[in-house]
């Protein structure tokens, strides 16, 4: 995509988004407590997400140092990807921390699909918040409500680099009493929420949109779930618009 520029994106819009995300302090860890969270960009814009007991008492690095730079993937740039790939995991490897606990889909694909193709060593493990919440629901079983609810999940495109978390994602579900309707596009199948399809072909997104939210309803979802705050961003207005919750 890049080399032959097959998405129509103009280099000086990649080099805005890149300048956007410099970064020019020093990089800030907590005292090490052997695991802690990566927020990447999104405990200021999202920051209902990490209220809670769910994270309570949990380490937490944020801001553009943790920023993982996938999004230059999805906008067929991975140069820039793979130039800021060391600095993203050491940056991490600052924290002194065994396990980093991803929040983002995407900083997880860098860590275990990314890095690993740019001969990058990454010295801690990488825990997808999945696995942490299946793990926390797991312990706290006694505390759960089931919520009796028929979503349709929206695999965030980045899930191509890490498809085996499906297994936790289904476990997660079912701990708190949800199903995940069946549908023509989920998991290997999925389609993109239309956010960054808007970037590079605005006359096809709300189409993208349409056929996944067509999806959803004859599915028999009452609610959209999403992993990856962006993918709300692009399918929440059209869902609500539609009937369907968000999640």
């Amino acid at each position: 995509q890049e080399q032959f520029g097959s998405l129509g994106i103009a280099s000086e819009m990649i080099a805005a988004e890149e300048a956007r995300y410099a970064v020019t302090s020093e990089v800030r860890v907590p005292e090490n407590q052997g695991r802690v969270l990566s927020a990447c960009v999104f405990s200021s814009s999202d920051a209902e997400l990490f209220q809670g007991r769910l994270f309570e008492g949990l380490p937490m690095v944020k801001g553009r140092h943790f920023f993982c730079y996938i999004l230059f993937d999805h906008l067929g740039a991975g140069s820039v990807t793979r130039r800021h790939a060391q600095t993203f995991v050491d940056n991490l490897a600052a924290t002194g921390a065994e396990e980093v606990i991803l929040f983002h889909d995407d900083c997880y694909g860098m860590l275990v699909d990314r890095a690993p193709q740019f001969g990058i060593s990454v010295p801690f493990r990488p825990v997808h918040v999945v696995e942490y919440l299946q793990r926390y629901l797991e312990d706290h079983r006694q505390d759960i409500t089931p919520l009796g609810l028929r979503i349709a999940y929206q695999r965030p495109c980045a899930s191509r680099m890490s498809p085996g978390k499906e297994e936790a994602m289904d476990a997660v579900l079912g701990l708190i009493g949800v199903e995940r309707v069946q549908r023509r596009y989920d998991r290997e199948n999925c389609l993109c929420c239309g956010l960054a399809a808007a970037t590079f072909n605005p006359q096809q997104a709300p189409e993208i949109r349409r056929r996944n939210l067509d999806d959803a309803l004859e599915a028999g979802a009452q609610a959209m779930c999403y992993l990856c705050p962006m993918c709300r961003i692009g399918l929440a207005d059209d869902a609500r618009d539609r009937g369907l919750a968000g999640y």
